[in-house]
């Protein structure tokens, strides 16, 4: 798969000492930067059916100054119940899908006739009303596996991408100088491994947990399958536990030595809805006030007792894309970095302008996610797949990455 990783962990803890590769210069001209603005008043009543459940799939986010000004904000029941109340339906509707409850956003989805559309869109505490999207990792899966690198357990057997992230410089001369070239991974020595401490919640397939490369320190955290889904394999497409283990593997990752909670938000063919996605941005932003305020026990279980394996920080990872820009999904994402959590965004793999679809639109100069483009391992191209212009931070390895795998035995594949 060509797939636009973000390593940009290692900017965040691992140490390294790395360049910042600048944002392609090919993008499109007085293109802006997707805001924040409301948009109900493009909904239009256009018949008078019944609420039923097989009407439209809509996601609404209310108003943040809706919001509980208190730090300890009220449950989103109050203010959905409320909500939802005037248009004649409940938090416990068929029609309704999912609530959003968290201290950065809160709203609902569900189906909802052109009436209750309508309705809403006169209602000034609420921002956000968008039909529901499907989601896609846009990934072409190889089978190309790398034993020799698999096997080894040190760190100067590395990747070429974690060489690179080491290094300020490309690796042609490695690359050309050679027959046989050898990457190590350099970065700033630490009482604890890279990432210790730190939270990576992987929005995506699913997690392996048992994968040698991220035991013990990886656990499933939310499944859009619900609570019966929460099982050491819940990854049955392998995306998930690739994005994981090239974050946080033990021989592949940039931060080694972080938790890794996996948060599935797509489906065994890599697909899902944004209505999905936003329920994973909900729990992430929840599990994060937990473990931020919570109290003893050792890393991974809620500590934060500041020490080397106390909790640190969290990092929400988005390896997919939407087909357009969601302006709920961009409002979501500004709440949850202003709780205090550091979201990667991929940058896509259509070679197109990169704020030209979710998540990667809410990166750039004044976003406030971190998107990343893809280079390849000679003289830092830019992948051709890549998406590029003003919506991309950094560029980082994105082809030829060797990560953890599903299936038994430990699986390992190059994308």
């Amino acid at each position: 798969m060509r797939l636009s990783k973000s390593l940009i962990f290692v900017f965040l803890w691992a140490g390294a000492q790395v360049l910042a590769f600048p944002a392609h210069s090919n993008s499109i001209r007085g293109f802006q930067h997707p805001h924040l603005a409301r948009d109900k008043a493009g909904i239009k009543a256009t018949s008078s059916d019944a609420e039923s459940t097989t009407a439209p799939q809509y996601v609404v986010l209310l108003s943040r100054s809706s919001h509980a000004a208190s730090p300890t904000h009220a449950r989103v029941g109050a203010d959905v119940g409320h909500i939802l109340s005037r248009v004649g339906l409940h938090v416990s509707h068929p029609s309704i899908s999912h609530t959003y409850n968290n201290s950065g956003f809160r709203g609902f989805s569900g189906s909802l006739s052109a009436d209750t559309l309508a309705s809403l869109s006169t209602m000034d505490e609420v921002e956000h009303v968008e039909p529901v999207v499907r989601v896609s990792t846009n990934s072409d899966v190889s089978s190309e596996s790398d034993p020799d690198t698999a096997t080894s357990t040190t760190r100067p057997s590395s990747p070429w991408g974690l060489q690179r992230l080491s290094q300020p410089s490309s690796l042609s001369s490695l690359i050309f100088n050679t027959s046989l070239p050898t990457f190590n991974y350099t970065y700033t020595p630490s009482p604890a491994e890279p990432g210790a401490g730190a939270d990576i919640y992987t929005l995506d397939t699913g997690l392996l947990t048992t994968h040698a490369a991220l035991s013990p320190r990886a656990r499933m955290g939310f499944s859009i399958e619900g609570a019966a889904d929460l099982t050491p394999d819940s990854d049955e497409n392998g995306h998930g536990t690739h994005v994981a283990g090239t974050a946080a593997g033990s021989v592949f990752g940039v931060a080694s030595g972080a938790n890794v909670i996996g948060v599935k938000v797509l489906d065994a063919d890599g697909t899902g809805s944004s209505a999905d996605c936003l329920r994973g941005l909900d729990f992430v932003i929840q599990a994060h006030a937990a473990r931020r305020t919570s109290s003893g026990g050792g890393s991974g279980n809620g500590s934060t007792n500041g020490t080397s394996s106390g909790f640190v920080g969290s990092v929400a990872n988005l390896s997919w894309a939407l087909p357009s820009n969601s302006s709920a999904l961009a409002s979501a994402i500004a709440a949850a970095v202003q709780e205090g959590i550091h979201v990667v965004a991929a940058a896509g793999n259509e070679g197109r302008d990169a704020c030209a679809a979710s998540p990667a639109s809410s990166g750039g100069e004044g976003g406030p996610a971190i998107t990343v483009g893809s280079i390849g391992a000679v003289d830092d191209r830019v992948s051709s797949f890549s998406n590029w212009g003003d919506c991309v931070d950094v560029y980082a390895p994105g082809e030829g990455v060797l990560s953890s795998w599903i299936g038994e035995g430990g699986e390992v594949v190059k994308l």
